[in-house]
């Protein structure tokens, strides 16, 4: 947003030595930021007024003329070849000395003026045209523009008013201040920060009349607390003054007509948008503010069709639209040049309904960046009189032909506030006088009484829609004003202790850890939003997803429902620059079920299911890569001390999973996870743990230990079984036959084909310890006899 200092002049007296450079520092420390400051005179530097002295015919161009001008005292008379036929002798004009910046005819590019000869004879400057120094709009001529203020020599800046000093605010900075969108407001600020007085508006009476009976009615008064309209006879559509264009271009906003402008210099000046019609246009003088209905089309101002919906809300008579309320009018209902009679509209809209309008549409405008920042409704009424007040300035013959309509469904109470002075300097840091308190807050237009050591605050209606409600609130007030730099620093006395890590978190980074540090996989991060093209790869239904209601691109419109849609991806991925992948991820996933945490007091409603898992992926090309996943998923649930088991006739319903190559991990009687091929590449294994079964078993039960005192022993069988044994079972008989089994480890299998297709060779190790003594030859035999002979009779087992 552009402020104008001069506009700002109009409203507050500034110190005369208060430097642009100083004021754009203390707003930026105090209320705004200020991204820039801009001299408006130094885009006319090297420009002054020039007099014609001489005009003689160019001897080798009919069409061109030499002149003398008078520049000034300094630059005394210089040569200009001109080929405008408006020029005569004594007219004074805009003469641009070397080094200024022009546009050539008004076209292309910006560029620094030369000294130059034309057709043979020097040209020291140039007469310029409106178009070639940006004063189009401002001079209506063919021709140079012709002065008549101004001196010789004297700059153009000074004698056109192009001197303005132009700050640029960033927005994002005051989009808690619908207040400060408008300059009458910075200037309440600028007067509070440097203890001014700040003027009064203007206000009029003004002269109603029952000529037109105006009709308003809002059908939806949540979405328009605030409606008031007022019509105006007897207009004449014509350009504006001098200096309202100028006020206007100096803050970006293009010059229309006298209407068009008075309206956009009041939103400028006072931060509420108004918006004129052509009363031709409205059927019956009957004005509905209502909901449009779905699939309409609307043309707006500038002149596109938009779709409407059900949600937009409206300006219509009865049987057309008129305007989008809050955004933009409509093309029929615009101010022409024949118009007489027009309807002022000054509203107030709901927030939340304009900025859904506005991205809805892809509509954004001056008018709903500030309706969409909670106007106060009261300044409505302010703005309207400000309008006609100066609608009866420029049209003296223009007269009110109707009463002012006010449709007042505002429901806003007044903000009461109590402060004590105990909370203040404490969030402070130090006290400070406490009449300079209340002076601050009632240059800030605050109603403030004190009551011993409480100061009971009235909130003003323009700073009470969205900024201030706690106490808090006014701390912060009478700090920026005071100022930041005027408050001592000092370091707080904060008792510092560490915060532990919950258990969950402990087992997370546990595993994480260890898979990285000690099993060499790598852990990677997904977005939790997924593609349908990912699902679908997986097999998977798009409908058992939760599907985002404001996904930013159709790759990211689905809540994951595993981590492998990620992880799948990330393979594909990388296979181009490597033949094998080894990954790992710790995430939420979200499905449709309904949660354990509450969004309601009553636990009626829940948030949606979304625990933490724990998945990888490995891939390779050798035949034994799902035993290395399995062995992976077996180093990682020992270091985390879970006494696991399989359970090997478990079926999985999940479509990206083979069935043939899965196997279900147990612990106790809860599921904790799965080690699986992956369909969708068969040299593929996915794993999954669900880690609220981790951290149940897990979380506190992990203690460290001396090693060993005593030598334990360390036995190698090998046998020949079935192929139908599964490993897991003989491993769990192994381990129960003595309380001196601490390990069984299987490091070889391999099938004999002298033995036919059903039996295989299995080699393992097994740890024995005693912690109490050493073991002996007799004690270690005693307990490998008892294996063998479990062996053979659980398992059928021959001894190799």
């Amino acid at each position: 947003m552009k402020i104008s200092l001069n506009w700002i002049k109009q409203y507050v007296d500034l110190p005369h030595d208060l430097t642009p450079e100083d004021l754009a520092d203390r707003l930026t420390v105090s209320t705004v930021e200020v991204e820039e400051v801009i001299f408006q005179a130094e885009e006319y530097s090297n420009m002054v007024v020039g007099e014609i002295l001489d005009i003689v015919d160019h001897p080798q161009a009919d069409k061109l003329k030499v002149l003398k001008v008078n520049a000034g005292s300094e630059n005394c008379e210089l040569q200009v070849i001109c080929g405008a036929t408006n020029i005569y002798k004594g007219m004074k004009s805009v003469l641009a000395l070397t080094g200024a910046r022009i546009k050539w005819h008004g076209e292309g590019n910006w560029m620094e003026l030369n000294k130059t000869k034309i057709r043979g004879v020097e040209s020291e400057g140039m007469l310029c045209a409106p178009e070639e120094v940006g004063l189009t709009g401002e001079f209506d001529v063919s021709g140079v523009i012709e002065l008549k203020d101004g001196k010789p020599g004297q700059p153009i800046s000074d004698v056109l008013g192009l001197n303005d000093v132009i700050f640029e605010i960033d927005n994002i900075s005051i989009t808690h201040r619908p207040d400060l969108w408008g300059h009458y407001g910075m200037a309440r600020e600028i007067a509070a920060l440097y203890n001014l007085k700040l003027k009064d508006l203007t206000e009029i009476k003004i002269k109603e009349s029952n000529e037109v009976k105006l009709e308003v009615k809002v059908e939806n008064p949540e979405l328009c607390p605030r409606y008031q309209a007022l019509a105006i006879g007897k207009v004449k559509i014509q350009p504006s003054p001098f200096w309202l264009k100028q006020l206007l271009k100096s803050v970006g906003v293009r010059p229309i007509n006298n209407i068009v402008d008075i309206t956009n210099y009041v939103m400028l000046k006072l931060g509420q948008p108004i918006h004129a019609f052509d009363r031709r246009q409205i059927l019956n003088n009957s004005i509905f503010i209502k909901t449009a209905k779905d699939g309409d089309n609307f043309t707006t101002l500038d002149e596109q069709e938009r779709q409407l919906n059900i949600s937009m809300l409206m300006i219509a008579d009865a049987e057309k639209d008129l305007a989008i309320a809050g955004i933009m009018g409509g093309k029929a209902s615009g101010i022409v040049d024949d118009t007489t009679e027009i309807i002022i509209e000054s509203a107030n809209f709901n927030p939340i309904s304009v900025r859904k309008t506005s991205v809805a549409l892809g509509l954004r405008t001056d008018a709903s960046a500030r309706f969409e920042k909670s106007l106060d409704p009261c300044l409505t009424e302010i703005a309207l009189n400000t309008v006609a007040r100066l609608i009866f300035e420029l049209n003296p013959e223009a007269e009110a032909i109707s009463k002012i309509i006010d449709v007042n469904n505002t429901k806003t109470k007044e903000i009461e506030i109590e402060l004590s002075y105990d909370l203040l300097f404490k969030r402070l840091g130090q006290e400070i006088p406490r009449k300079e308190v209340v002076q601050i807050l009632e240059k800030l237009e605050f109603k403030v009484k004190e009551k011993g050591d409480i100061l009971i605050v009235k909130v003003p209606s323009f700073r009470a829609t969205k900024d201030i409600s706690i106490p808090e609130d006014l701390v912060e007030e009478v700090a920026r004003i005071y100022g930041y730099d005027n408050i001592q620093p000092k370091m707080p006395l904060v008792g510092m202790q560490a915060v532990g890590d919950s258990a969950d978190y402990k087992v997370i980074q546990q595993a994480k850890d260890f898979l990285a540090y000690g099993l060499g996989a790598t852990e990677v991060y997904n977005y939790s939003f997924v593609s349908e093209q990912q699902i679908k790869l997986l097999g998977l239904e798009v409908d058992h997803h939760l599907e985002l209601a404001n996904y930013l691109t159709p790759n990211q419109r689905y809540l994951r429902l595993n981590l492998f849609e990620g992880l799948v991806k990330n393979m594909q991925n990388n296979l181009r620059a490597s033949e094998e992948v080894n990954f790992f991820e710790v995430g939420r996933i979200f499905s449709k079920e309904k949660g354990e945490y509450a969004t309601d007091n009553q636990k009626k409603d829940f948030l949606i299911h979304q625990p933490q898992s724990l998945a990888g992926l490995m891939y390779g090309k050798e035949k034994n890569i799902f035993l290395k996943a399995k062995g992976l998923v077996e180093q990682l649930l020992e270091y985390l001390g879970l006494a696991y088991t399989y359970n090997s006739d478990a079926e999985t319903q999940q479509p990206f999973l083979n069935k043939a190559m899965y196997l279900e991990i147990m612990v106790g009687e809860d599921v904790l996870g799965f080690i699986s091929g992956l369909k969708v590449n068969n040299s593929a294994v996915v794993w999954q743990l669900n880690l609220d079964v981790v951290s149940k078993y897990t979380a506190d039960k992990i203690k460290y230990q001396s090693l060993p005192k005593y030598p334990g022993m360390v036995y190698d069988f090998s046998i020949i079984v079935p192929i139908s044994t599964v490993w897991a079972d003989l491993r769990k008989e192994v381990m129960e036959v003595s309380k001196l089994v601490k390990k069984v480890e299987l490091f070889d299998t391999y099938k004999i084909e002298a033995l036919g297709p059903d039996l295989t060779s299995l080699s393992f190790h097994v740890n024995l310890l005693d912690e109490n003594k050493t073991l002996t030859s007799a004690e270690g035999d005693k307990v490998k006899e008892k294996i063998y002979i479990m062996l053979k009779k659980k398992f059928t087992a021959e001894i190799r």
